[in-house]
Formats: structure tokens, C-alpha cells, sequence
């Protein structure tokens, strides 16, 4: 259920709460049946509010596992959002979240993502890294990643 006139689900402002991310408050919402593929109205689903949480101090191999079970319950890691066309990925880098986007790489997104094509819109068609760039701690997680690759 949505709520709110912004028609976001209480597990997309879980997810992106700015005053600190809580696994225990997430899982409990998990557990009880919220429906990841919810987000923000129609435009996203809760992993890209992940982007906005504060999530310093968590492991992110653990929150990897939130976002594993998220995209078990039919959330898109690769979902774009309608206006953007922004992955969860782009938005955790735009947000500077280094936390959010090693979790995310670690739960298998798309490193090579891209935004999408919109005109007159700054960073249009950038890649994720892009994002990171002027943040040393988001852009050091994708210099580690982009090895791996």
C-alpha cells in the first residue's frame, strides 16, 4: 500500500530514510509483505530510494542480501526511473552512497549502466562512474569493481 500525496510505500521511505537506513526496520517490512516493485508512485521501485539512505556503518555484503531478497520479490535492479532513466545504481552514485552502490554492484547490477537520453538534462547518457566523480569514496568502489569486471 501506498502513502502519502507522493504515493511512496513505507518500504521505499525505509529504504531512504536520510537519518539512518535500519536492516531491522527493512526485514520486519520485508518479512510482513511489502512489495518491493513499490517505490516512489509508478516511477521506481524501493532500490532506488536505497540511493538516498544514510547507510553508513552498514556492511554492505549485508545490505547486498536485502537487495537479493528485494529482487527475489520482483524488484528490477536495472529499473529505470520514468524521467531520468536512472538504475538504482545511478541514483546511489549520484547521491555520493558508496555503501549503496557497493551493496548494489555486489547484488549484481549492471556496472556499465547508463542514464538515459533526455534532453537538455546534465549527465544525460553518463555512465554510473560518472556520477561518482568528486566523491573519492563512491568513485574508489567503482575503480575496485570496474577490475573485477
Amino acid at each position: 500500500a501506498s502513502l502519502g500525496e507522493v504515493e511512496n510505500s513505507a518500504l521505499y521511505v525505509a529504504m531512504s530514510i536520510m537519518f539512518g537506513f535500519s536492516l531491522p526496520i527493512v526485514t520486519l517490512l520485508l518479512d510482513e509483505g511489502a512489495d518491493p516493485k513499490l517505490g516512489l508512485g509508478e516511477t521506481s521501485n524501493v532500490l532506488h530510494g536505497l540511493g538516498f539512505g544514510v547507510c553508513d556503518g552498514i556492511a554492505p555484503a549485508e545490505l547486498a542480501q536485502v537487495i537479493k531478497r528485494c529482487v527475489a520479490l520482483g524488484a528490477d535492479i536495472e529499473q529505470r526511473s520514468n524521467k531520468l532513466g536512472w538504475t538504482p545504481l545511478i541514483t546511489a552514485a549520484s547521491e555520493w552512497n558508496p555503501v549503496a552502490v557497493e551493496a548494489l554492484l555486489l547484488a549484481g547490477a549492471n556496472i556499465a549502466a547508463k542514464a538515459g537520453e533526455v534532453a537538455e538534462v546534465c549527465f544525460s547518457g553518463a555512465s554510473a562512474e560518472a556520477f561518482a566523480d568528486g566523491h573519492e569514496a563512491t568513485k574508489a568502489i567503482f575503480d575496485r569493481y570496474q577490475s573485477v569486471v
